[in-house]
């Protein structure tokens, strides 16, 4: 009987980790395509090294040119959404079950999202915008002043 209550909590977190997680990871989205549109619109499409738009992004065949701080801001948009994609697979809860080859392997399988889950999920979302609005930019000039510029788009 404590095996089972022990399973159904560690099942029951790891659902709400993984609600959390994709929450995140909307948010981050929401962000990113945000940012690549508003860079994709407005910045120039030829270098400008005395402004230091001197990164290229492509969207659609389109070149535009971005600073380091704004390619930074990408990149790390882009990277928290692949690694809350990445975390939110690995947490879901799976059950070993049987293909129709008759091959048994892990098999994710997702419970009817309760009013808790999606809650935390929305919180989530919101809480990730609301941190990426308010200290985004100065978490990527904290890093670009390092001598750090990420280039993972």
């Amino acid at each position: 009987m404590i095996q089972i209550s022990r399973f159904r909590a560690n099942r029951t977190f790891r659902n709400y980790t993984a609600s959390a997680l994709f929450g995140i990871g909307l948010a981050n989205a929401a962000i990113f395509f945000s940012l690549l549109n508003q860079y994709t619109s407005f910045q120039p499409k030829e270098p400008h090294p005395d402004l230091g738009l001197i990164y290229q992004i492509k969207n659609h065949g389109a070149f535009n040119y971005i600073s380091a701080a704004q390619e930074t801001g990408l990149s790390l948009t882009s990277l928290i959404l692949f690694l809350c994609v990445l975390a939110t697979i690995i947490v879901i809860p799976k059950n070993v079950g049987t293909l129709s080859s008759g091959v048994q392997r892990p098999i994710a399988t997702f419970d009817k999202p309760s009013w808790q889950m999606v809650g935390l999920c929305w919180a989530a979302f919101f809480v990730g915008l609301a941190i990426l609005a308010f200290a985004g930019t100065w978490i990527v000039n904290a890093i670009v002043s390092a001598g750090v510029v990420l280039h993972w788009i």
